[in-house]
Parts: C-alpha cells; sequence; structure tokens
C-alpha cells in the first residue's frame, strides 16, 4: 500500500476512534511506511490566560506518543533554561511544514535554539517533520536525516491535519476560562479571507461577496465576539494563528 492510500485509509479509520491514544497509534501504523514516527501533538489556546503557566506543567499537552521516555520534559527544560519556550512554542505553530534541519538554520543566527539538535540527538532522533495545523503542532520524529519527496511531505502533513481535526473533535474543552478553538462558517472565512487580502472596509467586502453591507456586519459583529476581540485587524491576527487563513 502506498502512504497516499495508507493516509486515505487512517482518514475513514480516525472517524470511529473515541480516544486520543488511539488515534496516534492508528496514525503511526499509517507512517511508518514513511520511517517516521508521530511524536506529539500540543495544544497551545492562546486566548487561554494560563497557557504558557499550563504548558510548562504539562497540562496542555494532550497527545504524547511514540517519542522516547522523557525527550518531551527534556525539551521543556531546556526551553526554559534558555528563556526560548513561548518563541519557541509559537514558532511551533505558525510556521510551514518544517524540517528540523531546515528549522535550525533558519534559527541558528539568534542563537537561541543551539540546544534543541544535541537534546534531541541524546535521544536518538536525527530529523523532525514539523506540521503545526490550528493552534497544534504535531511532529514526525526519525531516526535518520529525512529526505522526502514532496508527494510524501504532502500526504504526512495531510495524516496531521486528519489527526488533528479527530482530537478536536473527541477532546472536552480546555479548563480555566471555558473557552475553546473558535469555530467559523465557510461564509466567514470568506469574510476573512476578503479583509486579509485587501478588502478596506465593509462595502469592498459586501461588493466582492455579492452581499448586503448589513450581512457582512452582523458576520463580523459575531466573528469579533467568538474570538474576543474588538477590532477587525484583530480577528485577521488572530484567525491566522488558528490558521482559518
Amino acid at each position: 500500500m502506498t502512504l497516499v492510500k495508507a493516509v486515505l485509509a487512517f482518514a475513514q479509520a480516525a472517524q470511529k476512534l473515541a480516544q486520543a491514544p488511539a488515534v496516534m497509534d492508528a496514525l503511526a501504523s499509517t507512517t511508518k511506511l514513511a520511517n517516521v514516527r508521530p511524536f506529539c501533538g500540543w495544544w497551545l489556546p492562546r486566548r487561554y490566560p494560563n497557557y504558557m503557566t499550563d504548558f510548562q506543567l504539562g497540562r496542555t499537552t494532550v497527545v504524547y506518543s511514540g517519542a522516547p521516555r522523557g525527550l518531551f520534559e527534556a525539551l521543556l527544560r531546556q526551553a526554559q533554561v534558555n528563556g526560548s519556550i513561548e518563541d519557541l512554542m509559537t514558532r511551533a505553530t505558525t510556521a510551514s511544514v518544517t524540517l528540523l534541519a531546515r528549522a535550525a538554520h533558519d534559527l541558528r543566527p539568534t542563537g537561541r535554539y543551539a540546544w534543541v539538535q544535541p537534546t534531541l540527538a541524546q535521544y536518538g532522533i536525527r530529523d523532525m517533520l514539523i506540521c503545526p495545523f490550528r493552534t497544534w503542532a504535531l511532529t514526525y520524529i526519525a531516526e535518520a536525516p529525512l529526505k522526502l519527496e514532496l508527494a510524501t511531505r504532502l500526504a504526512l502533513d495531510m495524516a496531521a491535519k486528519i489527526a488533528v481535526e479527530r482530537f478536536e473533535a473527541i477532546l472536552p474543552p480546555i479548563r480555566g476560562d471555558g473557552s475553546s478553538i473558535p469555530k467559523v462558517t465557510g461564509r466567514e472565512r470568506q469574510i476573512l479571507y476578503s479583509l486579509r487580502h485587501g478588502a478596506q472596509n465593509q462595502e469592498e467586502i459586501a461588493a466582492r461577496m455579492g452581499l448586503s453591507q448589513k450581512t457582512v456586519s452582523e458576520h463580523l459583529t459575531k466573528m469579533r465576539l467568538k474570538f474576543g476581540v474588538d477590532t477587525n485587524e484583530e480577528l485577521v491576527a488572530e484567525a491566522m494563528q488558528y490558521r482559518y487563513i
């Protein structure tokens, strides 16, 4: 079976799974065809006021599978010691699909992440494929440098997205303020896309989409409430954090 066919089978099987570890196990079985293992998925709800404190304590880690024991904690400790934990996690969830070697090259000038590869090497990990999606970063680990064809990268990224979609369907909302990832409709996403790509006001959005200004205004008001923001600029920034646009 090819990796693409395996991912399609995983997409069907995942819909019947009710526990996050079972999803990770199914994902691991799927991606072994590419000689990688899913490391973990983490959720960083930026609108949850205690997310960094809870993350450092491990409370926002909802999936942990396929990695050597103690690796995740070692990475957290090093990030805290080097004062780079929040920046690192933000980068992990907002970057594009990235190989570790490429990420290390891009970050080298700052000097803040020199500890990443040596720490991973202590646990026998030579490379990673980081697949961010919304506020998650699902990572595949490998014991040898990865040389992935484009089709393989795309298939692995798609498998990561399928897993995250299932996690969000079966995991309970986060604690604290009770917030969760805001949900947007297809029409709302189109409006967000117009805002991000040059629409200056409600009149221009309405003209582009063939809607009334009143309808556009109502959608924007609802979305600002969903995301807990006051302006359209803040709304676009939040929507980008969640990878809706």
